[in-house]
């Protein structure tokens, strides 16, 4: 049956007009290299991308997250990376990665103090406040 006008235009809403394109655009962002000293907030500062490239799904996440690792940190979550969890992988690999270094930090930490090399700011705590003495 040959096409009328009237099919057409019904049809127009299924049709993309000429010029036009029904491909998916996809906003690229370039996201910051993993900082290990404070995954808590390159972990902000990676969803505050996500919010503005429109990104909720949960695998999306974690293939942005896994490109943005270098061998060193791949090597800390291998086993999430070759056997991912069937949900929650983005959240499973979050903290994962913030837990690994985090404990890296406290053993650090201790290692300085037993080695005598301790100083308040080790900790992140001020030093006790001594009070002035009375004559």
């Amino acid at each position: 049956m040959p096409r009328t006008q009237n099919n057409e235009d019904a049809r127009s809403d299924s049709i993309a007009s000429p010029g036009t394109s029904n491909e998916v655009c996809r906003l690229t962002t370039k996201y910051p290299p993993f900082w290990h000293e404070e995954p808590i907030i390159w972990f902000a500062q990676v969803e505050g991308h996500f919010m503005n490239a429109g990104i909720t799904a949960d695998l999306t996440k974690y293939n942005y997250v896994i490109a943005q690792l270098d061998q060193t940190y791949l090597r800390e979550v291998k086993d999430i990376i070759v056997n991912p969890p069937t949900t929650g992988k983005y959240e499973i690999l979050k903290q994962s990665l913030s837990n690994v270094y985090q404990i890296r930090r406290a053993e650090t930490k201790a290692t300085s103090h037993a080695r005598g090399t301790w100083r308040p700011q080790t900790f992140a705590i001020s030093p006790p406040l001594t009070r002035p003495r009375r004559s």
